[in-house]
């Protein structure tokens, strides 16, 4: 045979073209698996260091895509029958929410297939730091739950027009649950940033409204970066009022609203923010917010320029 023909086979004397149809087969069944369960399983699949994000494993990628993470055939109890859970499950199907796999990034946690049914079972179950109102005993995330979007507070808000509020709701007990069993059960406490920034640290605030704004560590959330640069911003710190500014006269998360962009631009920029004042000469030159000023908006140019900032 000559040497020609040769380089036409494989190494067991089949054509080469079976090889390219083999590796073209296993692609496309790869991808219809990927699109199956989801991007972040072909992105475990292929990584390196074999997980989605430097927080899960694969186990618990494909846990948390084929299975609820609450467990509802296994929480009926004496005071939680199966109709209160139904309700619990019909609120959530009206909002269109599920609870998906917590975010614990910010715990550098490493969640092994073990750790992860540690922590899906605790969840679940009656946890002594969550009691019921009434009777004082540990209530499981059903029965919690169910409690909440019975409460005077939930069931007056309005589903069209509160329905982000509901979920937060309803979200944050799973959160606050996920926060025990890891402080429990794994010794990790939750990060020291977030408490610093409940204790008014300006900094923390400010880091932890970055976070939720830009979607780093945790799911963005612009309503609640505003609430924390907010909280930065009063106390003075100067990148969060420019960032609140910026949100403000763009109607980032929040209704557009000149005359507060105007308000925190003011500040960030009184305190030497190149940027601030920038977005600040802009206001003036266009009129949003204060009366058309030109000669307001090129004082504000110059001062910005002046620190090297060539504007955006």
């Amino acid at each position: 045979m000559s040497n020609s023909n040769l380089k036409k086979q494989n190494a067991i004397g089949e054509p080469l073209w079976i090889d390219v149809l083999k590796t073209s087969r296993s692609f496309i069944i790869f991808m219809v698996v990927v699109a199956v369960v989801g991007g972040s399983l072909g992105i475990a699949v292929i990584a390196p260091w074999g997980r989605a994000s430097p927080d899960c494993s694969i186990y618990c990628v494909i846990m948390n895509k084929l299975g609820d993470p609450i467990r509802w055939d296994e929480l009926k109890t004496e005071t939680m029958t199966e109709d209160m859970i139904a309700e619990v499950e019909r609120e959530l199907d009206v909002l269109d929410f599920s609870f998906g796999m917590p975010n614990y990034k910010q715990h550098g946690i490493w969640l092994t297939g073990e750790r992860y049914e540690i922590l899906m079972e605790k969840i679940n179950a009656p946890m002594a730091e969550r009691t019921n109102p009434g009777s004082g005993k540990a209530m499981n995330i059903a029965e919690e739950l169910y409690y909440n979007i019975k409460s005077s507070k939930y069931m007056n808000l309005n589903l069209e027009n509160d329905k982000k509020i509901k979920i937060k709701i309803l979200n944050k007990i799973f959160v606050e649950r996920k926060n025990i069993i890891l402080s429990n059960e794994f010794d990790i406490a939750r990060p020291q940033f977030e408490v610093a920034a409940e204790m008014g640290d300006a900094n923390a605030q400010y880091q932890l409204g970055l976070m939720y704004h830009k979607g780093k560590e945790y799911e963005q959330d612009l309503e609640t970066a505003i609430r924390w640069y907010t909280l930065a911003a009063k106390q003075g710190h100067v990148p969060a009022q420019y960032n609140l500014g910026l949100m403000y006269h763009k109607g980032d998360g929040i209704p557009q609203n000149y005359e507060s962009a105007v308000k925190w631009y003011r500040l960030a920029a009184e305190r030497q923010n190149a940027r601030a004042q920038h977005k600040l000469g802009l206001m003036y030159y266009h009129g949003h917010g204060v009366p058309q000023d030109k000669k307001a908006a090129e004082k504000w140019w110059k001062l910005s320029s002046r620190q090297g900032f060539a504007g955006s």
